[in-house]
């Protein structure tokens, strides 16, 4: 099936579930945490004045959730999230010195992605315990849909005093077009703190990501493509979401 299909077709069913009672408890959830892509192999390093490497930035998100108690601590979880995620490369290079006049420089180049997506975890919870406070682990799997997204470039170099600064929507055609929909594995530990409302952290770890720039890049970006060939090395898309959520129906 098509993500596309996919997606439409858990919409459609989406309602048909928040109508269920007895064992159904369907609410809201929002949160925010950190998402990046980096390299299977550590790339980042120092030297000389020089620090590169991927780091983590800002992701949000919100939605819906429904959940069934199947069988007394046992329960499937399922949910239709946006999310706002993202990842940033900074090279920054404050002891550089001119090959012809010897002169100290600074260069700072500052890449960042922001991608907006579609989820819908599917996961299945175990309860410690029955009553009361009472934490629990999930896991299962992260169904992600790229709607679309933005890269922001920037370069300043004061030797030349150059300063640049571009901002492009990215292009899910070509090349890209398998970057949009992915299936990524999920592992969470929440708490149910009140009657209604509960916490969770989760963890997710994407396909590799490699962006595909066009010709006429100023920069080989993020995901270098000439590095990533070169040396048989992948960019992995990792979140860590801080989420709270609260039953409508309880």
């Amino acid at each position: 099936m098509k993500p596309k299909k996919l997606i439409f077709s858990l919409l459609f069913i989406f309602p048909f579930l928040l109508n269920a009672q007895s064992r159904f408890y369907y609410g809201i959830t929002a949160g925010g945490g950190l998402t990046g892509w980096h390299e299977k192999y550590d790339s980042n390093y120092s030297e000389q004045g020089r620090t590169e490497g991927h780091q983590f930035t800002y992701g949000c998100g919100a939605g819906v959730f429904v959940k069934y108690n199947l069988w007394k601590r046992f329960s499937i979880h399922s949910e239709l999230l946006y999310l706002n995620s993202g990842s940033k490369f900074v090279d920054n290079w404050q002891g550089g010195v001119t090959e012809v006049s010897g002169e100290p420089f600074k260069r700072i180049t500052e890449i960042k992605y922001r991608l907006h997506n579609v989820q819908i975890p599917i996961s299945l919870s175990f309860d410690f315990y029955r009553s009361g406070v009472v934490p629990y682990l999930k896991l299962g799997v992260v169904p992600n849909y790229v709607v679309g997204g933005e890269r922001d470039y920037s370069f300043y170099l004061s030797a030349t005093g150059e300063n640049t600064h571009t901002n492009e929507k990215l292009n899910f055609s070509g090349k890209n077009k398998e970057l949009k929909f992915e299936i990524r594995p999920l592992l969470g530990i929440g708490v149910s703190l009140k009657e209604r409302i509960s916490a969770e952290a989760t963890l997710s770890i994407g396909e590799s990501f490699t962006y595909y720039l066009n010709p006429n890049a100023v920069y080989n970006s993020l995901h270098r493509v000439d590095i990533a060939v070169a040396a048989d090395k992948s960019y992995v898309n990792r979140s860590i979401m801080f989420m709270i959520k609260y039953n409508l129906n309880r």
